[in-house]
């Protein structure tokens, strides 16, 4: 926050002395809050260094079978987040494919992913076409009430709105009579 914001917050009643009190009690709060964050963080950039001597320390005192299995079992938690990332990135390429944002599917992503990459496809594919059908309903349903609420247009027959009858003709009153006999000058000869 600088003074400007301060000022236009407090109106311009506020004294100098008023904004000098309030930034001045802000920088001591904003400092102390920084000098909390550098503290934490030193000790927490100690414990991390006396966890990394301790796991040391205890990989000395294991039989190399169990470092063996230590290194499998880190190597599959691995593959198993790899896969995880991976379902995960298939499921949304398929939902952004189906015109989703990442905020339509991020609250039930992580139900659809699992399994293998195919399983994952599938189940994503599944939820896709279900929320694309019911858009692409919900288009047409608004579609058909918009045009349900729309008058047809008189003059002509339903089918395309040509006069093609002498009794259409002369259902018209006589000026457009007139103008019909202007823009369709041989079309009378075909009335029937």
């Amino acid at each position: 926050m600088n003074r400007d914001q301060l000022k236009s917050l407090l109106g311009e009643g506020a004294s100098k002395e008023v904004i000098d009190a309030i930034m001045r009690a802000n920088g001591e709060d904003v400092n102390a809050g920084k000098a909390a964050i550098e503290t934490l963080k030193s000790q927490l950039e100690e414990a991390n260094g006396k966890i990394s001597s301790l796991e040391d320390e205890a990989n000395k005192n294991l039989t190399a079978d169990e470092q063996w299995q230590k290194q499998l079992d880190a190597a599959n938690a691995t593959a198993k987040q790899a896969l995880r990332d991976l379902n995960e990135a298939t499921a949304a390429a398929v939902f952004a494919g189906a015109g989703m944002s990442e905020d339509e599917y991020k609250p039930f992503i992580g139900s659809v992913i699992g399994g293998t990459r195919d399983e994952t496809t599938a189940a994503a594919k599944a939820i896709a076409d279900v929320v694309s059908a019911k858009a692409k309903a919900a288009a047409d349903d608004a579609k058909k009430q918009a045009l349900a609420a729309m008058l047809q247009p008189q003059g002509g027959d339903e089918g395309n709105g040509a006069i093609t009858t002498k009794k259409q003709f002369r259902a018209m009153s006589d000026t457009e009579q007139i103008a019909w006999k202007q823009q369709n000058p041989d079309a009378w000869k075909n009335l029937s």
